[in-house]
């Protein structure tokens, strides 16, 4: 009775053995099968970025294509109105002025933009678009002044030509160092019509500046 007890005894042990094997080996499969679909969730959230919502392949527009290039009537428009703004500063509308910060005699206003503080530096960044007969032509006209570091002027201008409508710009000569446009005006007065200027533009000093310039606004 004693040896039957003790065969029952040892077939249980085995028993409870092989469960406890079977329910690891279960436990263990689970845990690889997870990082099995964790692996393939992540592989396939970083294909899912290359689209968007839609469904729609990014990767398509990974080049972005640059701004088309300026046709040369744009070119010279844009090199020809620049200058102007600036010859502007003087026979037009002058710089902007701080109206609370008069000079000592109470005629003129400290000017705003912070890169001219001084006459120098106004001169400098005019130089790099006129020659120096034409710089110096329009700083003889003594629209700015100097006091104490700063720069002066007046609050006062005209407004640009009303009856200026469309404009022709285009290149008439050009050559290593020199190039000569001509700007079409058409005016919207009758009797006036259209009006034509020529430019001279010179490479001075690996500097291009212009040598002849009429100014129409």
């Amino acid at each position: 009775m004693k040896k039957l007890l003790s065969i029952v005894l040892i077939l249980c042990l085995l028993l409870t053995g092989v469960a406890a094997l079977a329910e690891q080996d279960g436990a263990q499969g689970q845990d690889e099968q997870g990082e099995t679909d964790a692996d393939e969730w992540l592989f396939e959230e970083d294909d899912a970025g290359d689209e968007d919502e839609g469904g729609v392949d990014l990767s398509e527009f990974d080049e972005i294509e640059g701004d088309e290039p300026l046709s040369e009537e744009d070119e010279v428009e844009d090199t020809l109105l620049g200058a102007m703004e600036v010859y502007s500063w003087f026979v037009l509308q002058p710089l902007d002025v701080d109206m609370e910060k008069p000079s000592v005699d109470g005629t003129r206003y400290q000017v705003l933009d912070e890169r001219f503080n001084t006459m120098d530096a106004l001169r400098s960044f005019v130089s790099g678009y006129f020659s120096d007969e034409l710089t110096g032509e329009l700083f003889a006209m003594n629209v700015y002044t100097e006091e104490n570091g700063y720069l002066y002027t007046t609050a006062s201008g005209r407004n640009i030509d009303e009856g200026i409508g469309e404009t022709e710009f285009e290149v008439a000569e050009e050559t290593a160092d020199r190039i000569v446009y001509t700007v079409t005006v058409h005016y919207w007065d009758e009797a006036k019509e259209t009006e034509k200027f020529t430019y001279e533009r010179r490479l001075i000093d690996g500097t291009w500046r212009f040598t002849v310039f009429p100014f129409f606004w």
